[in-house]
């Protein structure tokens, strides 16, 4: 048996990773054990740990979690083979982290409106405490770098992985006076960019006639957006099934075969649609 924990089970992010994992338990004839923990205080708990030991289960995958202190200490004691998918910390030595190239996405989104004549573009980032959300916005400052352009702080905000962030965010953004309102945004996901629509809707303004917008994840939001939603590709299916064979490999140190260790960086892509556009003017 392999363990695998979400902190929710609600979101299009974590289905998808749950099916890659779910398909790869599968071809590898393993029981996937699914398990969401709502409280931080149950997640951070060392018990559960110790049970999945003592229950024989073979390795634990952690999905956008962080394992406490007493935690990190508790599975190097007990040679639990951990990984952690989009970690919310930076990973303890000796875990095998696997997520997305974010900072390479951030990069690529933002170059992206770069190249269409784009200099005020604004941010709208994730939660402060996730490390994807932390390299997204690293990855969008060192394309502004790169292009010569300073950051306007009052053009980075936002704190969450949801379409009210994006609302919110977008609404200060748009009623900024028109020399600082800025022309384009890149968004830390996809919920949040459909945020922005509607705050563009809102103000009366067009996208991407008056603001570009660039999303991240690539879910299925981003097709069925009007205009359908420029954005950034995650392998999200792929991180799931890499994490369950990087589990297995794990468990099999008995082979003395330790092939998977450290940080596996899944490539990710922009996908161009239709909702940016060069500047006006």
């Amino acid at each position: 048996i392999v363990t695998i924990v979400f902190d929710t089970l609600d979101t299009y992010y974590t289905n998808r990773v749950l099916a890659g994992a779910v398909a790869a338990a599968h071809d590898h004839g393993v029981i996937l054990d699914v398990r969401a923990f709502s409280s931080r205080r149950e997640s951070a708990s060392q018990s559960w740990v110790r049970r999945l030991v003592a229950e024989g289960h073979l390795a634990l995958i952690l999905v956008t979690m962080e394992l406490s202190s007493s935690q990190v200490r508790a599975v190097r004691t007990l040679q639990l083979p951990v990984i952690t998918i989009d970690p919310a910390q930076e990973t303890p030595d000796g875990l095998l982290e696997i997520s997305s190239a974010n900072w390479n996405g951030g990069m690529a989104a933002t170059q992206h409106l770069l190249a269409l004549g784009h200099e005020r573009i604004a941010f709208i980032a994730g939660p402060e405490r996730s490390l994807p959300a932390r390299e997204r916005l690293l990855g969008f400052r060192s394309a502004m770098m790169d292009a010569g352009l300073e950051v306007d702080p009052a053009l980075v905000l936002g704190d969450s992985y949801t379409y009210a962030n994006g609302l919110r965010s977008g609404l200060k953004l748009l009623d900024l006076e028109p020399e600082r309102r800025p022309t384009a945004v890149v968004c830390a996901c996809d919920v949040s960019a459909i945020g922005v629509y509607e705050a563009a809707r809102e103000r009366g303004l067009s996208i991407p006639g008056d603001i570009s917008v660039v999303g991240y994840d690539d879910t299925f939001l981003a097709e069925c957006a009007a205009p359908p939603l420029t954005t950034i590709h995650q392998a999200l299916e792929t991180m799931g099934a890499r994490a369950v064979e990087a589990a297995l490999d794990l468990a099999d140190e008995s082979t003395g075969s330790r092939r998977t260790i450290g940080s596996v960086k899944i490539p990710t892509r922009l996908v161009e649609r239709s909702s940016t556009a060069p500047p006006r003017g």
